[in-house]
């Protein structure tokens, strides 16, 4: 068997509040309410409600603040499926306790069976140390309820087969018929999408050959945009990507510098490729947190002509993909920010045009696989589409018009990402 990695995605809960307030509340420091994943054979299993799986770093978490290598596995994907079988009345909505049976020990059994080592004793140490203050105690039932509404929007995530909730039997019922109604859409409004992977020492390199001396702090690197010019100045948009979806602090110092970003290397049609891709991940991480939302959201005009420019880029998938999970985003931001601008109806219009559009000709007539970065464009154009629907009536009758070819989507074509039969359902 060839073995596989196993990576401990690690999350924040309180997003920086703990480290910077738990002195003083606490009258101990703590660095982080952790919720763990497990990354292996290309998912993230984690417990919320119930065992549930996505994509790596595309949980109702957000993005993980650190990553551990646990070790590797030569268990196969169907092993660790019969056994997640074995254990799921252990780890159900209702046999969950903030103390006893949480995230952190569902994480350590997987990763004691997959490579016979646990998670670090730090993070199961945590929760028990932190709730033994009387302060503690007061906020667990806050805690509880975050958990507990987390766990609602990880219902779209179960893992297939694997029954969520105490006495349930199995079920080879096929995955797309266990759906409620939307489900799949309510998966894509739940969380934005993010882009959050980077080389970043290549990146450092790559700004100090073209600036020497050059800072990383946001306002320099914003300095640095405009310096450079829109030829050389993907590398300081790049690590502006990075630093939007970081934390809530680091989000809203980048927020005012989004609609420059927008207007300067996302619309323009004579932006070099690098630039256009790099701004458009930028814009697409700053919907990680309400003031980037806000932000970008004040020029929804400006936010759908760079959706635009970049679903029209030819042969360029790596734009294009960043184009369709920008709308994705922006047309789901009104649901993860009740308090941020609504997008008015035209600008619906518009930006279910262009993704219909881009899914009449990322697939074509062809069932032929897809590259990945193709599926990505019809997966999150598709979300577009869907989210628009549920939203804006005007913008549903333009969608009834459009010829997006969603039965054959339905069947799940060679190359398509999983998710993309449930959500044409859905749409």
């Amino acid at each position: 068997k060839m073995a596989q990695p196993v990576v401990l995605h690690v999350y924040d809960l309180s997003q920086g509040m703990a480290k910077q307030f738990s002195p003083m509340l606490m009258g101990i420091t703590i660095d982080g309410i952790w919720h763990t994943g497990v990354c292996v054979f290309g998912r993230e299993f984690y417990y919320g409600g119930g065992i549930c799986q996505d994509f790596p770093a595309q949980t109702p978490y957000g993005s993980p603040v650190d990553v551990v290598e646990i070790g590797t596995t030569t268990k196969t994907h169907a092993e660790l499926l019969q056994f997640l079988s074995s254990i799921q009345s252990s780890f159900t909505a209702e046999t969950y306790d903030l103390l006893n049976n949480n995230c952190n020990n569902f994480s350590t059994t997987v990763t004691r069976f997959l490579t016979g080592q646990d998670i670090p004793q730090h993070i199961l140490d945590l929760p028990e140390m932190a709730m033994s203050t009387p302060l503690g105690a007061m906020i667990r039932p806050q805690i509880e309820a975050a958990q507990s509404r987390i766990s609602e929007q990880s219902s779209f995530s179960a893992v297939p087969g694997v029954a969520q909730h105490s006495g349930e039997q199995d079920s080879s019922t096929p995955y797309q018929e266990m759906q409620q109604p939307h489900q799949a859409l309510r998966g894509l409004l739940r969380t934005p999408v993010l882009l959050t992977k980077a080389e970043i020492e290549v990146v450092k390199k790559k700004l100090e050959e073209f600036l020497p001396g050059a800072g990383t702090s946001v306002k320099e690197l914003r300095e640095a945009v405009d310096s450079l010019g829109p030829a050389k100045c993907f590398p300081a948009l790049d690590l502006l990507r990075l630093a939007a979806a970081r934390d809530l602090p680091s989000n809203a110092e980048v927020a005012p510098h989004l609609l420059h970003i927008l207007k300067t290397c996302a619309v323009p049609a004579e932006c070099p490729r690098p630039t256009r891709m790099m701004a458009l991940r930028t814009l697409v991480n700053a919907f990680a947190f309400e003031p980037g939302a806000k932000a970008l959201l004040s020029d929804p005009e400006g936010l759908a002509e760079a959706v635009a420019v970049g679903l029209a880029a030819e042969q360029h998938n790596a734009v294009k993909l960043a184009a369709a999970m920008l709308a994705c985003n922006a047309v789901g931001a009104q649901s993860r920010f009740p308090g941020s601008v609504a997008l008015p109806e035209e600008v619906h219009i518009r930006l279910a045009y262009v993704a219909g559009n881009a899914l009449a000709e990322v697939r074509g007539g062809s069932d032929a696989p897809m590259p990945p970065e193709a599926a990505g464009v019809e997966l999150y154009c598709l979300g577009t589409l869907g989210q628009v629907c549920l939203s804006d009536n005007g913008a549903k009758e333009l969608v009834q018009t459009l010829d997006v070819d969603l039965a054959r989507r339905q069947k799940e074509p060679p190359g398509s990402d999983p998710r993309t039969a449930a959500l044409a359902t859905d749409v």
